[in-house]
């Protein structure tokens, strides 16, 4: 009896100290920018909220981004929110769950004493040695908002010789890192420019998860969301040296000391504790930022301006439409007798397979037997984690005046 008594007990606390084993990928090397998730594994920050965390590192030849929607990794931390929209217009099913970076730390680099100190005048330099995948991002941004010219471009290769052998050029650079190694191979400080600090308003280093696992394991993401934010309040001030330590033995090329100088600069340039986290804690989003960013992007032309959103259509009979100035839900439900119209972009058009109604992109009626445009849905953003959130039950006919209702549309401009 007492040795049925002691095996039971035995049994429990082995079910009590069960954890839940986790995969998280991220997108480079181990070094300072990734620092608070390795401090949760190293100081048992993620055990004590019930969490076996595995860190798989990425790198030049390891692209983990397919693995999240592919379920072979549970969590996933990229980069800046441009991904994240690529994923929704790709109708990838992942989920943003926090950012870490309040700032994206994408930066402009120059010389000192060559008239680069403010950030205007860097459009006027002419060499800009910028990647092709910065190119075709932040770069189109640039140009719009800023007045940064093609004629100046040359490809960054990751290599700092083109940039030190030409005091008239600027280089992108990551402003945690190239910085540092601008100063030990240059032997200056160069000049520093945030694109953060210029209106460039996304979030980076987002935590990313499968829509499916915020579903059916609400309290997984939580944890690991949780005892992420609290490991980076450990690292940045706390005792980092458990982390710095597994973080060298994931990455044999990075040292102490460029950790240190890391953190330092992204204690120096508020690129963790700022914005949202200065009030709500590190991780915090708003909804209102991620949509102005929106807004930039396809002001730059990186995305279009009224894409129609299909993937709620069979599920939830809604079309999920964005313009310049608003999002809105279109009701799939012909307003002539019931049918189920079709999107057809390259016409613009939605266009009922019945008897030929057609509706413009706003959803307003222009031609067949319909008397009256599509109705809308209520539509609204939680305040809680950004989701967009539809109620079929409360429309609004466009005859009567409801579309101007501020239930009827989301404002992004």
């Amino acid at each position: 009896m007492h040795k049925t008594f002691l095996a039971l007990v035995l049994l429990a606390a082995g079910a009590a100290q069960a954890q839940d084993k986790v995969t998280f990928a991220t997108n480079w090397k181990a070094q300072a920018a990734h620092g608070g998730f390795y401090q949760a594994v190293a100081d048992g920050t993620y055990r004590k909220y019930g969490l076996d965390v595995t860190i798989q590192p990425g790198g030049p030849q390891v692209n983990n981004r397919p693995l999240l929607p592919a379920g072979r990794i549970d969590f996933l931390m990229t980069g800046n929110l441009l991904h994240s929209f690529d994923n929704v217009k790709n109708q990838v099913p992942t989920v943003v769950v926090a950012a870490i970076f309040q700032k994206d730390p994408q930066a402009l680099l120059a010389h000192p004493g060559q008239g680069y100190e403010e950030f205007a005048a860097l459009k006027g330099a002419p060499v800009a040695l910028i990647a092709k995948d910065g190119q075709f991002s932040w770069w189109q941004w640039l140009k719009v908002t800023h007045g940064f010219r093609d004629e100046a471009l040359k490809p960054y290769n990751y290599n700092l010789g083109p940039f030190l052998a030409n005091k008239q050029a600027i280089q992108q650079g990551y402003s945690v890192a190239e910085p540092i190694y601008v100063e030990r191979q240059g032997r200056f400080k160069p000049v520093v420019h945030l694109l953060a600090d210029h209106g460039f308003s996304t979030y980076s280093t987002v935590i990313e998860t499968r829509a499916e696992t915020v579903r059916a394991r609400p309290d997984l993401v939580q944890r690991f969301v949780d005892a992420s934010i609290l490991g980076w309040v450990n690292y940045l001030y706390g005792d980092r040296r458990p982390a710095n330590a597994l973080m060298i033995r994931h990455n044999t090329e990075m040292t102490e000391a460029e950790i240190e100088a890391s953190v330092a600069l992204m204690k120096s340039q508020g690129i963790v504790d700022s914005g949202e986290a200065a009030a709500r804690g590190i991780g915090a989003m708003s909804a209102a930022r991620i949509q102005d960013f929106h807004a930039q992007m396809v002001k730059a032309g990186l995305y279009q301006a009224g894409e129609v959103d299909e993937r709620w259509k069979e599920k939830y009979q809604v079309w999920i439409v964005r313009n310049t100035e608003m999002v809105y839900a279109l009701i799939t439900v012909c307003t002539h007798l019931g049918c189920i119209p079709n999107w057809l972009a390259a016409q613009n058009k939605f266009k009922c397979p019945c008897h030929g109604s057609g509706y413009y992109r706003s959803g307003i009626n222009f031609e067949g037997p319909t008397p009256r445009p599509l109705e809308r849905a209520a539509i609204s953003i939680s305040p809680d984690d950004g989701q967009i959130f539809i109620d079929k039950a409360r429309k609004f006919l466009y005859e009567k005046g409801q579309w101007t209702d501020p239930a009827a549309f989301i404002r992004t401009s």
